[in-house]
């Protein structure tokens, strides 16, 4: 599932998806991208993640959802922001314009999400 993140203008801003969903373990994970520059560090990324996370576990019924990044990626902050945990890093992972770079994993459980953003729960009346 990928859907476009916007302003409230509609302008685009960026995509955003679940892929990889396992059902019987109902787990997914989840990747985003912000295109331009200019929308970067804006908050547009925290929120998405927020709202992605409570698609996921409100209307998916997933109980973790993991993402990765490379080290050098600055605006990771969003993820940690959504409440995402550091639960890995594979070194060396990733060679690129004359260097190795490690990717971080992380992830979120279901109860997690839901203590740090019960405003987010989709179906709360």
């Amino acid at each position: 599932m990928q859907l476009a993140i916007t302003d409230y203008d509609n302008n685009f801003i960026g995509t955003i998806g679940i892929f990889d969903i396992r059902n019987q373990n109902r787990r997914a994970e989840l990747g985003i991208a912000i295109h331009e520059i200019d929308n970067r560090g804006k908050g547009y990324g925290t929120d998405a993640v927020i709202t992605m996370c409570a698609v996921g576990f409100n209307i998916l019924n997933l109980h973790s959802i993991k993402l990765c990044y490379l080290d050098y990626n600055e605006r990771s902050k969003a993820y940690y922001n959504a409440g995402f945990t550091e639960v890995g890093r594979h070194r060396d992972a990733v060679y690129g314009m004359g260097e190795y770079r490690d990717l971080i994993y992380m992830d979120i459980l279901e109860d997690e999400f839901r203590e740090n953003f019960s405003d987010y729960d989709l179906f709360k009346k």
